[in-house]
């Protein structure tokens, strides 16, 4: 093992052209040239060498690999200059008690913090959501006889690396993909997508990094899950448009269920109402009589031709005032919305039966 690791880093006391002239692309996994031993040499500069290109690097332990660009972009000259600023922020970070405890952190530490410190403004389905994400496809993935064997969950900050997660998203959308064709039982709501999935789970990954980039200064940057760095799957629209005749014809089976009665008269209210209005299915299904402003709109006493005279509706303005905007995130209770409705869907939810 020690023979293996000796074999992936070699040094030499100064990277020069000269050195450049002899670099060999890698047969395997990448390997590393660092500075070393020479009278002007930068401890940490160095070479990361892969089997199509060679970057130069910045390599110090307990921090994430920073890579400055690639050799045919950079002079030696000009990669020793950034360098050398790169490392004083490095001896900077090294005396901050935050940074350092940001970098000691485990990915699984990193989860939860970030969990904890959104508690107070996510819902517990979205808290559920989020941790089964982490539980299932995040913190045990591991990539067995390679480079990325180790458990995600137990990697310290500064060791993940786009390459790693560019492995998690191909996994995840493969073993999705590979559950749902096995599932004997249809899922409810249709196909599982994998890459839907693995795109959620690569936003929770970010997320998390950002946060302790941003909010507190646990790790330098830059996000190695970012968007910038790893390619999310495209997804393809999940909308469908109803033209014309298929509203007449949903129409015509929704006179047809109400004259049958297979259906309660607030479920059919609550489907016209959706269609008429284009709201978000919750939206209506979560609605309550009490939002319907103004009051007197559900007065028995009310006359809905009233609402015809223009000048009427117009002072009258019939809406529901939703407390909660999307979602019904917690705190959110200043960001409502209001749903305006017309004279007719006035009249649905008046012909709502109440108890």
């Amino acid at each position: 093992m020690e023979e293996k690791k000796k074999r992936k880093r070699r040094h030499v006391p100064k990277i020069t052209r000269s050195v450049l002239e002899r670099v060999r692309m890698a047969r395997g996994n990448r390997y590393y040239i660092m500075e070393g031993g020479g009278f002007d040499s930068l401890r940490g500069f160095g070479l990361e060498v892969g089997r199509a290109e060679v970057k130069y690097i910045i390599r110090k332990d307990g921090f994430p690999i920073d890579r400055l660009g690639l050799v045919h972009e950079l002079t030696p000259e000009k990669a020793r200059e950034l360098a050398a600023e790169k490392l004083r922020d490095i001896r900077v970070a090294r005396g901050k008690t935050s940074t350092m405890i940001g970098l000691r952190l485990t990915i699984e530490e990193l989860a939860q913090r970030f969990h904890e410190a959104h508690a107070d403004r996510w819902t517990p389905k979205t808290i559920d959501e989020y941790k089964r994400l982490w539980r299932l496809h995040l913190l045990p993935h591991a990539v067995p006889d390679s480079e990325h064997r180790t458990a995600l969950g137990k990697l310290k900050l500064p060791e993940l690396t786009p390459a790693r997660v560019v492995a998690l998203k191909r996994d995840i959308a493969a073993k999705v993909k590979a559950e749902a064709v096995a599932a004997t039982q249809p899922r409810r709501g249709g196909q599982v997508n994998g890459m839907t999935v693995a795109n959620r789970a690569l936003q929770q990954l970010t997320a998390a990094y950002q946060w302790a980039i941003d909010k507190m200064e646990w790790l330098p940057g830059p996000n190695p899950a970012s968007e910038k760095k790893v390619d999310r799957f495209k997804e393809r629209p999940s909308k469908a448009t109803i033209g014309p005749e298929q509203y007449k014809a949903l129409g015509q089976a929704l006179q047809k269920i109400e004259a049958k009665e297979l259906l309660p008269a607030r479920t059919l209210a609550a489907i016209r109402l959706i269609l008429r209005t284009g709201c978000r299915p919750h939206e209506i299904l979560t609605a309550e009589l009490a939002w319907v402003q103004p009051p007197i709109l559900l007065s028995p006493d009310f006359d809905l031709e009233t609402l015809a005279d223009p000048e009427a509706y117009i002072r009258l303005a019939p809406r529901i005032e939703r407390p909660r905007g999307k979602g019904d995130r917690h705190d959110s209770e200043k960001e409502g919305r209001t749903l305006w409705l017309s004279p007719g869907d006035v009249a649905i939810i008046r012909s709502v039966p109440r108890l």
